[in-house]
């Protein structure tokens, strides 16, 4: 696919923060803004090890992520699923008149995620939109997306509440220790598996329970 010669730049957009932050609830409302843009057409992409369901928050219904960009907020959009280990698909799927292209749960792509970005938004002159988490459950980098922000002209960082104490600015993604067996296993855990914690508590939570050895 040659570029759109009417735009003439490309960029990256990263969307990160901890779980239950709103990054997908943020990226759908991007996505929108795009579908009611005359001549913008949006690319969605999920890998497939971020298969999950999700409780939509007003509803309480559980929604398959298969094939599907889902918000908690209830937002949905059409979406590819593609293997993990290999982002260069979005290459074979790109269309001619597509604007934009949304890598979702970005985390788990391999780091040929990082190559591919640039080249969308530097060759084909593409809106670039990344959304995943920033930090593991031992609050190191995830995957590609360290570097992704590094790369990307913007940044947004969402901030969750606290699962624990209520405080409004929770940066990390807490597993409580009845899950760590399932995780070693290489299960896959229910989508509220995780809970948000703030700087304090997730120190505290740590210095109680240890973390995983995996």
């Amino acid at each position: 696919m040659e570029h759109n010669p009417i735009i003439r730049n490309g960029w990256i957009e990263v969307i990160t923060g901890c779980v239950f932050s709103g990054k997908s609830d943020e990226g759908s409302k991007r996505i929108t803004k795009e579908c009611y843009a005359k001549g913008r057409n949006v690319l969605i992409l999920t890998p497939n090890t971020g298969r999950r369901k999700i409780t939509i928050c007003h509803s309480g219904e559980e929604v398959d992520t298969k094939d599907q960009f889902v918000s908690r907020a209830g937002k949905s959009h059409p979406a590819f699923e593609i293997p993990h280990d290999n982002p260069e698909k979005v290459f074979e799927l790109l269309k001619e008149g597509t604007t934009t292209v949304v890598f979702e749960e970005a985390q788990f792509f391999n780091k040929t995620l990082i190559d591919v970005c640039h080249c969308l938004a530097t060759k084909y002159k593409l809106r670039v939109i990344v959304i995943g988490l920033d930090k593991d459950l031992f609050n190191r980098g995830f995957g590609s997306m360290p570097e992704l922000m590094i790369a990307a002209e913007s940044v947004k960082k969402e901030l969750a509440t606290c699962l624990h104490c209520g405080s409004q600015n929770a940066n990390s993604s807490w597993l409580p220790p009845k899950y760590w067996k399932e995780l070693k296993e290489g299960n896959i855990l229910p989508g509220d598996a995780f809970e948000p914690a703030c700087r304090s508590c997730y120190s505290d939570l740590k210095e109680e329970h240890g973390l995983p050895q995996l």
